[in-house]
């Protein structure tokens, strides 16, 4: 049975042998140059820069102040020292404030990290007020989040305990997946292979493969399907639905495409595209018939817009289709976009090319601050702050949003936002990476007036990419892995 959750049947027997062979210049060469930040992950036993560790048979050394980051070799370090010099003081400060850990068990570590994680947050404004231009991307805090320990009794080499003598207890690391340890106490190397289970093990694993083969490739592996459907197919169930149309239609061998680490990065790419049309279909009647389709992807940013030919696959599953317009909103979008449009997108398939095109919008701003209240012109567009127009949405998607969160201020940005989106009385997907995030969006959605479409549910084309619980090393979460739909205000 794979880990690929939704799609068992697919999974290549051998892929781990397969990965390991086809990345034999891993350990070895020195192109290794690590990937843009926004699409980095990190691995605590791994190579910080170039992801080596133990399933490459690659021995690491860990910086001597922050005790925190991990090395293959000196030249790593230095690739790293001009970012870490900041953020290795910040990290020590976190150590040196803390009491000694006495986690035993996941509820107790997860609180130890978090009262870190605060004192990160507080070192973090005294840097800034100091050095405006300051900030720590979210992978730094991963290291503190995400350090090493024993995967049973939670004993860390960084903050060791009262109780013992750090230099009598060691890690010992999972030999397959480069991201799990149990200590050497007797007690929990017994345990470790009921906690860490085999299935846990593989998941790790594909994650680390996915971000080697991105690193081989020079960024994450997106791709739509290659050719547009002859006629609208029956709604489809998930993602063995889509193989199942479309398994030999990639730009990949097929048994490349079987293995997991793959397939977790086909699907992680076009998770935002099935799930709008799974949507579309549900909150949209006449979907199937419509000759031109406007999408909203609300808090858009460089995830986003990354690859834009891979929106092409609405194209495919829709070949009544003849444009295509999606507009992208949010204040993080990349400098260079603001205020532009594009009329087409080259690097579509020659059919799509000669029967339709996808014209993209970019507005750099909240949208509750761009578009005006309805109701709206009877020319089916909406007038903006800056003179231009937009095209009123058949649908529109907010992804991995986190509109709950009160502590990021993520929550006072999307209320007006998703008020506004009731108001206007278009379908707007709201996903989410866990159930429990998923369900406290959909009560604040109620508590701020929405009408509920459908409820908080499990998406059947969420990413199949796994990535690790920041506080449990048991569980795993995915993007896009809930969704709820509004549509209108509440009666």
């Amino acid at each position: 049975m794979s880990s690929l959750e939704g799609v068992p049947t697919l999974e290549h027997a051998t892929w781990r042998e397969m990965f390991l062979q086809g990345s034999s210049n891993w350990a070895s060469s020195g192109r290794w140059e690590g990937l843009n930040p926004s699409w980095d992950k990190f691995f605590s036993f791994s190579c910080l820069i170039c992801k080596r560790g133990s399933v490459s048979h690659t021995n690491l050394s860990r910086c001597s102040k922050c005790r925190l980051a991990y090395y293959c070799s000196s030249k790593c370090q230095k690739k790293d020292w001009e970012h870490h010099k900041c953020l290795c003081p910040l990290l020590r400060s976190v150590l040196d404030t803390l009491p000694p850990c006495e986690a035993t068990d996941n509820s107790s570590w997860r609180r130890y990290l978090t009262m870190g994680n605060s004192v990160l947050n507080v070192t973090e404004k005294l840097q800034q007020e100091r050095k405006p231009s300051y900030k720590i991307h979210p992978n730094d805090k991963d290291l503190w989040i995400r350090q090493r320990h024993c995967h049973v009794c939670y004993y860390s080499p960084a903050a060791p305990r009262k109780e013992c003598d750090a230099t009598k207890r060691t890690l010992i690391e999972c030999p397959h997946c480069n991201d799990a340890a149990c200590c050497t106490t007797p007690e929990c190397q017994e345990q470790f292979g009921r906690v860490h289970t085999a299935d846990i093990c593989e998941k790790y694993l594909i994650g680390l493969a996915v971000l080697v083969m991105s690193m081989e490739q020079g960024n994450v592996l997106s791709a739509p399907s290659l050719s547009r459907m002859e006629q609208p197919v029956p709604v489809l169930t998930d993602w063995r639905d889509y193989f199942r149309y479309k398994i030999s239609d990639h730009d990949l061998p097929v048994p490349l495409l079987k293995m997991p680490p793959v397939m977790a990065m086909i699907t992680d790419s076009l998770s935002l595209m099935m799930t709008l049309l799974h949507c579309l279909t549900m909150a949209v009647p006449d979907v199937m018939s419509k000759t031109n389709l406007s999408i909203h992807v609300l808090g858009a940013d460089t995830h986003e817009i990354l690859n834009v030919p891979r929106y092409e696959e609405i194209l495919h599953w829709l070949p009544q289709l003849q444009l295509l317009t999606i507009t992208f909103v949010g204040p993080n979008l990349p400098v260079e976009t603001i205020g532009t449009s594009r009329d087409s997108v080259e690097d579509i398939c020659a059919d799509c090319k000669k029967k339709s095109r996808i014209r993209l919008e970019f507005v750099k701003k909240m949208y509750h601050e761009t578009v005006m209240e309805p109701p709206y012109p009877s020319n089916s567009s909406i007038a903006i702050a800056n003179e231009q127009t937009i095209l009123i949405p058949d649908i529109a998607i907010a992804a991995n949003c986190g509109l709950h969160d009160k502590y990021t201020g993520f929550n006072a940005s999307w209320e007006p936002t998703s008020k506004l989106l009731a108001r206007m009385d278009v379908p707007v997907v709201y996903t989410a990476y866990t159930e429990e995030e998923g369900e406290l969006d959909e009560q604040q959605l109620r508590q701020w007036g929405a009408k509920v479409f459908v409820s908080n549910t499990k998406n059947p084309w969420r990413g199949l990419r796994p990535f690790p619980d920041e506080f449990d090393c048991t569980k795993f979460y995915y993007n896009n892995f809930f969704f709820t739909v509004t549509k209108g205000l509440a009666k």
